[in-house]
């Protein structure tokens, strides 16, 4: 097993430049469950510029279930990240455990994640288990992200578990969103369990797609049962660049909810692809 990373601050910044590692890696058997890595800051910046990787990876037997990931600042603190925030679970000749979790959360500053961020469960030729939440959150302060966004559960040869699910919220700021953002679950041989959530919510400012994905589908691509799509919630008072899909191959699409404020909604560029309900409430 991963050993946990804890690194806190009362007052001061938090820089990191190599790679974090907390994971459980094996290249003969079956690997360990991941670490978690825990950074906080009472009132200072967090900056990552290496890998943040709890995940758990086997390359000839299973892996384990993936460590926690928890990026944290109170008061005036901004988090910035470039580096791969990795709690995902992969097994390239074995059964994956479970996704770990991803918490991003800043009360004033701003918030930059711009590396891929995985919480998922993956294999080729085993059963897959539940992805991990990632969750990004502030309070005041903008989000954005320059890459994609994975909580999916995905096997080619046995079953996929649940996805995890994807929550951006910011009170106060916008959402950029630089990348695809995906929580699905899908099988090309087995059965497919249920599609994540997905909210972006900025009900205050706005959310900026940059022509990216969002994806929360569920597909057992052999006909066995798939599971429901998941629900997407946007909440913004201008919504653009954005392409939607909430799928299931043999089940319920998950549904779209489109929120503005009381008195502006602005809908821009965006394409729905869903067989469920598609609500936007009139704007008096």
């Amino acid at each position: 097993n991963g050993g946990n990373i804890n690194i806190s601050s009362g007052a001061g910044n938090i820089a990191t430049i190599e790679t974090l590692d907390a994971g459980a890696t094996s290249t003969d058997g079956n690997a360990g469950n991941g670490g978690n890595i825990n950074i906080s800051s009472g009132a200072g910046n967090i900056v990552t510029s290496g890998v943040l990787d709890a995940a758990s990876t086997s390359n000839s037997g299973d892996a384990g279930n993936s460590g926690n990931i928890t990026l944290s600042t109170d008061s005036f603190g901004s988090i910035s990240t470039e580096g791969r925030l990795d709690a995902g679970a992969t097994s390239t000749n074995g059964n994956a455990g479970n996704g770990g979790d991803i918490n991003v959360s800043s009360v004033s500053g701003h918030t930059e994640i711009l590396g891929l961020v995985d919480s998922s469960s993956y294999t080729p030729y085993g059963s897959a288990r539940n992805a991990g939440l990632v969750s990004i959150t502030s309070t005041s302060g903008n989000i954005t992200t320059g890459s994609n966004i994975f909580s999916d559960s995905f096997s080619i040869a046995d079953n996929a578990g649940s996805a995890g699910g994807i929550f951006l919220s910011t009170e106060l700021g916008n959402i950029i969103s630089n990348g695809d953002l995906s929580s699905s679950s899908v099988s090309r041989s087995g059965s497919a369990q249920r599609g994540g959530t997905i909210s972006l919510l900025a009900p205050s400012g706005f959310i900026q797609g940059n022509r990216g994905q969002i994806v929360s589908i569920s597909i057992a691509e052999s006909g066995n049962d798939a599971g429901v799509g998941g629900n997407v919630t946007l909440e913004g008072n201008n919504i653009s660049e954005l392409e939607v899909f909430t799928l299931s191959s043999s089940n319920t699409s998950g549904d779209v909810k489109i929120q503005g404020s009381e008195n502006e909604l602005v809908i821009q560029s965006l394409q729905l692809t869903t067989t469920g309900q598609v609500e936007i409430p009139a704007i008096d």
